[in-house]
């Protein structure tokens, strides 16, 4: 093994300035690159369409009782229009109809 004395006391090497001149320009970039995130996000969610998954639920829960409110009245009315003799199980749909409009009153 090979084994290098110094005689320099610690932190008084010749690389230290340069070291100091390193973080002292490496300072700027940093925050210019936590900038750049920063702008990337603002602008990706406010013009880029993105969206948090969140949103992406309560968009689609949204949906699907706009869906639900849409088509229950003609569901409602098919029903009600069917003929009486059909022995097809009107009187269960029916009392499905009554219940469902129930709950959500």
């Amino acid at each position: 093994m090979l084994a290098v004395k110094l005689d320099l006391p610690l932190g008084q090497g010749e690389n230290d300035g340069n070291l100091q001149e390193t973080k002292a320009a490496v300072r700027p970039a940093l925050w210019g690159a936590v900038a750049e995130a920063i702008a990337l996000a603002i602008v990706g969610f406010s013009w880029g369409g993105w969206v948090t998954v969140a949103a992406e639920t309560l968009a689609r829960n949204s949906a699907a009782t706009a869906v639900v409110a849409a088509l229950t009245p003609i569901c409602v009315e098919k029903c009600l229009t069917m003929p009486l003799d059909a022995d097809d199980g009107k009187e269960v749909a029916l009392g499905l109809v009554i219940l469902r409009i129930g709950t959500i009153s």
